[in-house]
């Protein structure tokens, strides 16, 4: 398991309404708690990543409107897990709670326990106030065995509850992907192969994965509460394609169930796909949701045909529910909670009168920007904006080498520094596609209104990086990047500040250079970070790398994606660096922030008035500050 820095978190001030989530592909579902009328939800997180567990959010019946419900922030129960969770209602006003994890087939598996692939049954020992629920000794079978072994080797994608007029669980509703490996070209995982970057694609740069088979699958549900079980499973739905099925059905008070479906990265679907066309179903764009995405439809629906909760691989939560005549999706938010963006969050952060200004990428592409201290908290968090809107960088449908199914990730790493020379920082953006551009200030006193984007230059070329890298400013006039063939300087010509020519050479100790260490430089996917530490005459690296990029850096094997610490040899006419340090807390605890890479910054104040802090940028979406004094490496000069 991950270690829990969740006592680190940057909040928000106590008047600010902000996003609840949990963290990568979670999923959540109505629950009414107390038996009060509310809609609590209850958020699972993917127990492979790092915020994995089951968190309760409380309705705040006085601050929610009817078509935006605000919740106070996310508690964890204790004694269950699972990446799909959903109540089990009782006859007599209780539930159990079913959960549901895939086996994870990596080497890094946390999973464990006697009954993996199967659905498991918990119950409430405690009280409702202080909850504490334990698995009961039977799991619930799917015919006489385990739900995987009814799936026979298909890829579960997502599983919802169905509900009847009475509120009853009567059933699940499975998609599956009947062959996961056709969408890969050659059957093959593109990091897999050399040239990885450019392997997926053919001549005309379209993707070589094949269509499988989808399928959507309803298991009956038998009431019996002593040994509750599901029936034979029913093909409901089926179609061919590269992109991955999410469904869930729903019944009105008179009984008409209705399929939902998300069947493409774009659109929901509400209505039987197969009606004629003159009964179309109605085509929702999700603006938060567009892979691995979780449905839930409640189980009695409010008025019009659009009321469900959505969740999924941002980590956001959405309600989605029908205001004059249109439908809308909200994300749920509560006050005073912690700040969170969207998943695989990469922080810089820079000096704001008297406080931290920190700018957030994350994978869906957007720039968040919040302005704070410790004492106070921070403000709300708003999206940056160039001339023509909000900034939003995308990999499209060949952008990135996990290809479709990808397009609307944009994995964006934001180095915020006054390159132009500008009072202001401006933004230097790396994303998904490893392209790198500039967006020059403005002045703007809000610092959400950036110029026109413009790509830079390396000795006459676009600057290309490692996909999902940031480059460390290193100083006035250079720029510490790392590229394929591994870390590089890189330097300003003259006054241009998009043009760059090469620079020093990068290189271990021993003469070695630091190297990319992975076929098509997969294993880059670093975020860089300049910092001076206390009795050093040189500055060192602050790096957070992916697991695979451990060797590169020199740096010992990692359970998960961390933060290295790499001290500076010499800083002259080459930059020479020691083998990297993984940086772990007085307790000795490594900080290892989730299986995906993590963001990084330091403030040598501003947010702290006491000592400089480290801002990281975890797998779950939320940002982490620690004290300085928390690491003796950055702290200690022996």
């Amino acid at each position: 398991m991950f270690p829990d820095f969740s006592a680190f978190r940057m909040q928000h001030r106590p008047d600010v309404s902000a996003p609840i989530g949990v963290g990568l592909s979670s999923s959540a579902c109505f629950v009414d708690w107390y038996g009060r009328g509310a809609r609590d939800v209850l958020v699972s997180g993917h127990p492979w990543y790092f915020s994995g567990g089951v968190y309760l959010c409380l309705q705040d019946l006085q601050k929610s409107g009817p078509d935006k419900p605000v919740y106070f922030p996310p508690t964890r129960l204790h004694g269950i897990n699972g990446h799909f969770v959903f109540p089990a209602p009782q006859p007599d006003g209780s539930f159990d709670l079913l959960s549901y994890s895939p086996r994870n087939p990596g080497p890094r598996s946390r999973q464990s326990g006697r009954s993996i692939g199967w659905i498991h049954r918990h119950r409430n020992a405690g009280n409702r106030d202080c909850p504490v629920f334990h698995a009961l000794p039977d799991d619930v079978p799917c015919q006489n065995g385990s739900l995987e072994k009814q799936l026979a080797g298909a890829r579960l994608m997502s599983i919802t509850p169905e509900y009847d007029t009475e509120g009853r669980l009567c059933a699940v509703i499975v998609s599956i992907n009947t062959d996961p490996d056709a969408y890969w070209p050659d059957r093959r995982q593109p990091w897999q192969q050399d040239n990885a970057m450019n392997a997926p694609f053919d001549s005309r740069g379209d993707w070589r994965g094949q269509a499988a088979k989808m399928q959507v699958l309803r298991f009956p549900f038998d009431k019996n509460r002593d040994r509750p079980l599901f029936g034979s499973p029913k093909i409901i739905a089926e179609s061919t394609s590269l992109f991955t099925v999410d469904a869930a059905l729903r019944q009105d008070s008179s009984g008409e169930k209705t399929l939902i479906m998300r069947s493409d990265t774009d659109f929901l679907s509400i209505g039987e796909p197969a009606a004629p066309p003159e009964a179309a179903p109605l085509r929702i764009r999700l603006r938060d949701h567009f892979f691995n995405t979780q449905i839930f439809s409640p189980p009695k629906p409010l008025r019009g045909t659009a009321d469900l909760l959505i969740s999924g691989n941002t980590g956001y939560i959405s309600y989605l529910g029908n205001s004059n005549e249109t439908v809308q999706e909200t994300r749920l938010e509560a006050f005073g909670t912690a700040m969170r963006v969207g998943t695989l969050a990469v922080p810089s952060a820079v000096l704001h009168d008297g406080g931290v200004r920190v700018y957030v990428g994350d994978a869906t592409g957007h720039i968040h920007c919040a302005t704070g201290t410790r004492q106070t908290g921070l403000g709300p968090s708003q999206c940056v904006r160039d001339p023509v809107g909000e900034i939003c960088h995308q990999a499209g449908p060949n952008g990135s080498i996990q290809g479709p199914n990808e397009r609307r990730w944009g994995y964006v790493n934001p180095l915020a520094t006054a390159w132009t020379q500008a009072h202001a920082p401006d933004l230097i953006v790396n994303d998904i596609t490893g392209s790198c551009v500039l967006y020059p200030s403005t002045g703007d006193p809000d610092g959400l209104l950036f110029g026109a984007a413009r790509a830079l230059t390396l000795d006459g070329a676009p600057l290309c990086l490692t996909w999902r890298s940031r480059p460390a400013r290193w100083s006035s006039t250079e720029l510490l990047v790392h590229m394929e063939d591994g870390l590089r300087l890189v330097e300003r010509s003259g006054e241009d500040p998009y043009a760059l020519h090469s620079g020093r050479r990068v290189r271990f100790s021993d003469g070695s250079p630091v190297a990319a260490g992975m076929q098509g430089g997969l294993a880059g996917r670093s975020v860089l970070q300049r910092v001076d530490c206390p009795g050093s005459q040189h500055s060192s690296v602050l790096a957070a790398i992916d697991h695979r990029s451990a060797a590169a850096f020199g740096a010992p094997q990692l359970a998960g994606s961390a933060i290295v610490l790499l001290k500076v040899a010499e800083d002259a006419e080459d930059l020479v660096l020691h083998p990297a340090i993984l940086l772990k807390t007085r307790t000795g605890s490594p900080l290892i922030l989730g299986s995906h890479n993590p963001g990084v910054s330091y403030c040598a104040q501003g947010w702290d008035d006491d000592e400089g802090t480290l801002i990281a940028g975890a797998e779950d979406g939320h940002l982490y500050a620690f004290p300085a004094s928390e690491f003796p490496d950055l702290t200690d000069p022996n």
